[in-house]
């Protein structure tokens, strides 16, 4: 029995701790969500109203229009972002002079705190004094206003969080291409097989796990996507960088609708790992199909 016991044992501090900062707040959220309950009209209570937040929040037209949003800011930022991350490490996965030099540089965002990045951002694409706009006016193009102008708002941010992201999409594709084995890329070359095939029929399904994954960490990142527009565009202009994180953070901290911001907090997780369940499906049928 001791000896049965003693992995319990050793593991229990660590399951509190599990408990404590993971299950507990989950669990406390899901019982918010429940309850009719908003903080600034403490006289009118807590109520039990089951799920009506939830069927409420579905019907709500100010949530239809933010996950419209986000699901922009998916299509806009994602792609892009693994698109340039992988072309710069296929760029850099070949021997020239000055290589190492150009790789510290492009690890540089990483380095940087993010609200310093976003707000470095804000003064270089300010309409009046920023230094875009200026560079734009030498060919006589007039710079929109990139944060506060309703078309380019969503289009900004994105562009903002791509630059953040792509060190990242670079750092792992650029170690995935390093295992990459030599020996069918040498042979498609004996056979002459241009660059472009080479890539499409052996580098890429090789690397096509790891791809999956950082897929997966990218969209799961532009779905709950929240401080950068926090700081750029505070979920505006006319809400057009109000993506549903955004949303549910006027709920619970601006309105405090405890109940309503509870609930949407659930519904974006269910977002999540739906999406995320779907991707990491196709990843294991890749590494199984690796493996025949």
């Amino acid at each position: 029995m001791r000896k049965n016991a003693a992995p319990y044992v050793f593991l229990a501090p660590t399951m509190l701790l599990f408990l404590c900062i993971f299950l507990f707040p989950i669990g406390y959220v899901i019982w918010t969500s429940m309850f009719r309950w908003n903080l600034m009209k403490p006289q009118a209570g807590r109520h039990f109203i089951g799920f009506d937040n939830f069927s409420g929040m579905l019907a709500n037209d100010q949530f239809r229009a933010s996950m419209l949003v986000t699901l922009k800011f998916v299509l806009l930022s994602a792609p892009a972002g693994i698109v340039l991350g992988l072309g710069l490490a296929l760029l850099l996965n070949r021997p020239f002079r000055g290589k190492r030099p150009i790789q510290a540089l492009m690890l540089t965002p990483m380095m940087i705190a993010p609200v310093a990045v976003y707000l470095s951002w804000k003064f270089l694409l300010e309409p009046t004094f920023g230094i875009v706009n200026y560079v734009l006016g030498w060919f006589g193009i007039e710079g929109p206003g990139w944060f506060s102008d309703a078309g380019t708002a969503l289009f900004s941010v994105a562009l903002v969080d791509i630059w953040s992201a792509v060190p990242f999409v670079f750092l792992v594709m650029y170690a995935a291409l390093q295992a990459v084995p030599q020996d069918p890329v040498e042979s498609a070359q004996v056979d002459g097989a241009s660059r472009l095939r080479i890539f499409w029929h052996v580098t890429l399904p090789s690397i096509k796990p790891v791809l999956l994954v950082v897929l997966i960490i990218r969209i799961m990142d532009t779905i709950r996507i929240f401080d950068n527009i926090y700081v750029l565009t505070k979920g505006g202009p006319a809400n057009a960088t109000r993506t549903v994180q955004f949303l549910d953070y006027e709920l619970a901290f601006n309105s405090f609708d405890i109940g309503k911001g509870s609930a949407l907090a659930l519904i974006i997780v269910a977002v999540i790992l739906i999406v995320g369940s779907l991707l990491i499906r196709e990843m294991n049928r890749t590494n199984e199909e690796l493996r025949v």
